[in-house]
């Protein structure tokens, strides 16, 4: 069978990895940190990293480097952080370069290694490669690398933002952190609402997508860049390393030639993400992405797959029916829970602290659920975060998709054909829409992308609007419960070869997802493979509310009745009243 080939043909020995919370301190005068400041700001990320803590102090106590660790791969001493170099450069390193062992033998098949940790990879390739090693890593990172004869820091966030990042600077002191807990208990920083930001949040719901955080003065450092930052005169420098309009190629005309390579790099991509000395889990709610990826996951691996759900008693809510379909096809130990709707604003507040900024979807409740069952069982979470970004898997993509093949100058009886095969998968009043819908988008001025306004959509829900919100929901949650969570179709391969592709690859006969479907159309159960519904982490908040209603005081009298902007309230003053601002 063809898709054993393939398996058979990319499957090679497993590895493991370090997740961790980093902090950087800098003071820019001749004032000395005071160390015992930094072990409690660093300690506020204990859940990050309950199972060692390391601190470095630097030219005279002027810089500092501290580190939470949670162990995934080499559970020995020798992973311990900041780690030293031969050479006597540091590096506190947060994430997981998952083709580490590729790098190695490539980059470094001279040097010896004394652990078995990517984070010392990574440590030597930048002491012989610098910065321009950082377009190799396959991963989530973000690092504070010390240069110290050079007398330099290089700080970097990976191409999505997946590994979190904050700074804050004053004329007084420089912080990085994984968090922003360590810098508000810090003696540096006095807390503040930004305003412009809670403004913007609550009118749009926006949050992630700009440079400013809910605390004045925080900032979030910026995916796909690193900074390099001079101790010698405090001057610093932003660089972006990776840009995905200039990544792509390319590709062949042919469809069947594209689902290939696409499921070649989705196998490899999975395959990565399972490396590590601890266990892996998957989240499976019955949706394409989830069930994609433990499909893959049982083909591949062996002993039995676990895997968590959450449903409600709720039929619009329960998608146990269709992961129960992908479990009976491939038998593993899934883990379900049906969650409670009791005690909800305790739940909901704790949260919010280990979130640290408001949230505009409130899935993130039943996202908290799974996690926290996972928790006992797995280290290690693997779950579908960017499926729908890169492949057009929601429906007002079908919208970007007819400007698309307006633009291309279909006929009148191609489009009429177009919008049948549409109607037949999302129903008539979803095609009622399209005028109006299309009017509001072309009001807006969108541009394309690789001749596609469906990839410019893509482009900026991938950057903006959406996937940065959902990768911190789904990294502080899983390290509330020191779980880290892996997103295989956040591959930096498999997105420039998507992006590459024209908006017919995603969107196919009406089918969103079209190349991820014929990919896995032959191991994944038919029924999930061509479901027409999409639902994501479905959560009944309307009867969570109303058996909570002491969170109403949360929700403003003047606002519309709409589920989305009362969420948006409840989150935010929810929040606030967590964060006493």
């Amino acid at each position: 069978m063809q898709w054993k080939k393939i398996i058979s043909r990319i499957i090679e020995i497993q590895g493991g990895y370090i997740m961790c919370g980093i902090l950087g301190l800098i003071s820019k005068t001749s004032q000395k940190l005071n160390n015992e400041d930094v072990i409690l700001m660093r300690d506020k990320m204990e859940h990050r990293g309950p199972d060692d803590a390391g601190l470095l102090m630097s030219r005279n106590d002027r810089v500092a480097l501290a580190h939470r660790r949670l162990s995934i791969l080499d559970l020995s001493a020798a992973g311990h952080q900041p780690m030293k170099s031969m050479n006597g450069n540091y590096i506190c390193f947060n994430g997981e370069i998952y083709n580490y062992m590729e790098l190695l033998n490539e980059f470094l098949s001279d040097e010896k290694i004394k652990s078995k940790t990517d984070t010392e990879v990574l440590l030597k390739i930048m002491e012989k490669y610098g910065t321009d090693c950082l377009n190799e890593l396959n991963g989530m990172w973000s690092f504070i690398y010390y240069d110290v004869k050079n007398e330099q820091l290089i700080i970097s966030r990976d191409r999505f933002g997946v590994k979190p990042l904050y700074y804050y600077e004053d004329d007084k002191i420089f912080i990085v952190s994984s968090e922003i807990k360590p810098i508000l208990d810090s003696p540096y920083y006095e807390k503040k609402l930004n305003e412009n930001s809670a403004n913007i949040f609550l009118q749009t719901g926006l949050v992630d997508g700009i440079e400013d955080t809910f605390f004045e003065g925080i900032k979030r450092f910026p995916s796909s860049h690193y900074m390099i930052y001079s101790l010698k005169d405090n001057n610093r420098k932003l660089v972006r390393y990776y840009n995905l309009k200039e990544s792509i190629y390319d590709v062949s005309d042919n469809y069947e030639e594209n689902v290939k390579k696409f499921r070649e790099l989705f196998i490899d991509s999975v395959r990565l993400r399972l490396r590590s000395d601890v266990p892996v889990g998957n989240c499976l709610s019955g949706g394409l992405d989830s069930s994609s990826i433990y499909s893959v996951v049982s083909n591949i691996s062996d002993g039995e797959v676990h895997s968590f759900s959450s449903k409600y008693e709720e039929e619009e809510c329960d998608e146990s029916y269709f992961y129960n379909s992908v479990i009976t096809m491939y038998p593993g130990i899934n883990h379900e829970t049906i969650p409670s709707y009791d005690n909800f604003e305790e739940k909901l507040k704790k949260i919010m602290y280990y979130i640290e900024e408001p949230c505009k979807a409130y899935g993130i409740i039943s996202m908290w659920n799974v996690i926290e069952l996972a928790k006992p069982h797995v280290k290690v979470l693997l779950d579908g975060q960017g499926g729908d970004e890169v492949l057009a898997g929601y429906d007002f993509y079908l919208w970007y998709y007819i400007l698309d093949l307006l633009d291309g100058g279909i006929e009148d009886y191609e489009l009429s054909d177009e919008l049948q095969k549409i109607e037949d998968k999302k129903g008539y009043e979803f095609i009622n829409s399209i005028s109006t819908s299309l009017k509001s988008i072309t009001s807006n001025g969108i541009q394309k992308f690789n001749n596609s306004y469906v990839n410019e959509k893509l482009f900026e829900d991938l950057t903006t609007y959406m996937i940065p919100a959902f990768l911190r929901y789904e990294d502080k949650i899983g390290m509330a419960f020191s779980i880290e969570a892996r997103f295989p179709f956040l591959d930096y391969r498999l997105v420039n070869f998507i992006f590459s592709l024209a908006s017919t690859s995603k969107i196919k006969n009406g089918w969103s997802k079209a190349i991820l479907r014929d990919a896995m159309k032959d191991i994944l159960h038919e029924e999930v493979c061509w479901r027409k519904d999409k639902k994501g982490y479905p959560t009944p908040i309307k009867n969570i509310l109303e058996a909570n209603p002491s969170m109403k005081k949360y929700i403003p009298n003047n606002i519309p009745d709409d589920e989305w902007i009362k969420w948006r309230f409840i989150s935010f003053n929810v929040w606030r009243s967590v964060y006493n601002l």
